[in-house]
């Protein structure tokens, strides 16, 4: 444990946020993997992971299958909870944990390398289905132009057969069918 507060104590020290981000993770990644539990980056930080910085947020959602094995893992890292909001002293970081079961395919999950550890994001076609099911279900109109930008900008490594097929049972094929018309036209201009 002590070797991974040292590694912590230095990515926090970065300048670079999305680095300092994916660092966390890495440490946590590393961390949690004697309990078999693997954090998932979603929400927000894998828009602008998969926007390549376009989108911007200030923390990191991470579905983690066994959360009970979570808290006492980040307390013994250093990390403070406040109402289920996990904060690192002397850091801008914070950390959140949406209750699992992960919305989204395992086996579409993206591997990243930090520094010799793998860190997983939620697969291009489960984010994309998660700002189209923000716009329908909650009328979040800036979702419908993240979910044109990531069908743009990955239209051709999309499996749209899954998104399809998924949208259908989440009753937003309408509008994931009209984000990829946008993205389509986006992509012709």
């Amino acid at each position: 444990m002590e070797t991974l507060k040292n590694r912590l104590l230095d990515i926090i020290k970065t300048d670079d946020d999305i680095r300092k981000r994916i660092g966390i993770v890495a440490v946590l990644t590393d961390a949690l993997k004697d309990y078999n539990v693997t954090p998932v980056i979603v929400g927000g930080f894998a828009v602008e992971l998969w926007t390549m910085g376009k989108y911007a947020t200030l923390d990191v959602d991470l579905v983690a299958e066994g959360i009970s094995e979570t808290a006492p893992v980040l307390y013994d890292l250093g990390f403070k909870n406040r109402g289920g909001v996990w904060t690192y002293p002397g850091s801008d970081v914070i950390i959140e944990f949406p209750k699992p079961p992960l919305d989204g395919d395992y086996n579409r999950l993206q591997p990243l390398d930090f520094d010799g550890n793998t860190v997983y994001l939620l697969g291009i076609e489960d984010i994309l289905l998660d700002r189209v099911s923000a716009l329908k279900h909650w009328r979040d109109e800036s979702s419908r132009e993240w979910a044109v930008f990531l069908a743009a900008a990955h239209f051709e490594k999309i499996d749209w057969m899954y998104c399809e097929k998924k949208a259908i049972e989440k009753q937003i094929d309408d509008e994931l069918q009209l984000i990829k018309i946008s993205a389509a036209e986006l992509l012709k201009s």
